[in-house]
């Protein structure tokens, strides 16, 4: 990936059984509550994933990739992944819009693992979230507790933005969105909260305000 060098690291795993036909983001207010019962995880990947957690673990650290246009251009999201397992096989559905670089990537990782999975008369219905944080600065910082975390160290500037990432932190975006609406510039503040839900997508505030700015358009 040239310049930039990609660290990964594990935060916290944890996945859980839920009930089917749901709309799952609405369910669920944070990562806290989309993540639960990692013990229970465990053993469910004891149980059905050839090599166990530390098997699922490898395996998805070996194969996955920050985006390097991602990178470049400061992008950042955390991705909903609602995984089913039935006879060992396997089907992914990314329930929130995290962009086509980041949706990419991870189906990539899910068709490489999918053989990994052992034979299971029962259907396995899990929620995995995967964090893609850019640190513009080379030391860990402190992040949000998520299922898996890439961090990629960004060397450049960011070339949508013109900026370096480091600025683009979520205050001065939310500081964007607000002079963008001042000024009724509604394709710029959509611009940034779409920017914005890729990073928290159970923020509802910043869903509203992406209508409302599309609804203003159209008007």
């Amino acid at each position: 990936m040239g310049a930039y060098k990609v660290i990964m690291f594990l935060l916290l795993i944890s996945m859980h059984f839920y009930c089917q036909g749901q709309n799952e983001i609405e369910r669920y207010n944070s990562l806290g509550d989309w993540n639960s019962d990692t013990l229970y995880f465990h053993k469910i990947l004891n149980e059905n994933f050839e090599g166990g957690v530390d098997g699922f673990y490898n395996e998805i650290f070996s194969e996955i990739e920050y985006p390097s246009v991602a990178n470049k251009n400061c992008k950042e999201g955390v991705a909903l992944v609602y995984l089913t397992i039935e006879d060992s096989k396997q089907t992914i559905k990314i329930l929130n819009e995290i962009g086509h670089l980041f949706e990419d990537e991870i189906r990539k990782v899910f068709n490489v693992i999918e053989n990994s999975w052992l034979q299971n008369k029962n259907k396995i219905e899990l929620n995995v979230s995967i964090r893609f944080t850019i640190n513009p600065h080379k030391e860990n910082s402190e992040q949000e507790k998520a299922t898996i975390e890439i961090i990629a160290y960004q060397m450049g500037e960011g070339l949508i933005f013109d900026v370096p990432c480091d600025y683009r932190t979520t205050e001065y975006l939310k500081e964007l969105v607000d002079n963008a609406l001042k000024y009724q510039d509604y394709e710029s503040a959509i611009l940034y909260l779409k920017e914005l839900k890729r990073r928290y997508p159970f923020n509802k505030d910043y869903q509203k305000l992406h209508d409302e700015s599309w609804r203003k358009i159209e008007e």
